[in-house]
């Protein structure tokens, strides 16, 4: 039973440094940048109602079938204000 514990551990242990490296390769890959100005994203005033990964299509007239446009996040959102509208809103990533 020790023996098992052992391994377990020494499997986390791997696990643990598998996941630091990949990470730093990451981070030396892909350095940080600082946007300057503002960053808003037009969504400060709302509360996001629903959300989920999925797929936008649009429908085309010329070859008479639905294309696809791109897959990300399409959220619900939700204005504070009562007298505004809600939305749809898709952030793809393709």
């Amino acid at each position: 039973d020790d023996e098992e514990k052992d391994e377990e551990d020494d499997n986390k242990a791997s696990l643990l440094e598998t996941v630091a490296e990949y990470e730093a390769k990451r981070a030396s890959a892909h350095p940080a940048t600082t946007i300057q100005g503002d960053t808003s994203t037009g969504e400060e005033n709302e509360i996001t109602k629903f959300q989920m990964a999925g797929k936008l299509f649009m429908y085309s007239g010329e070859q008479q079938q639905f294309v696809e446009r791109g897959y990300g996040i399409l959220k619900i959102n939700e204005s504070h204000d009562p007298s505004d509208w809600d939305r749809l809103q898709a952030r793809l990533s393709k």
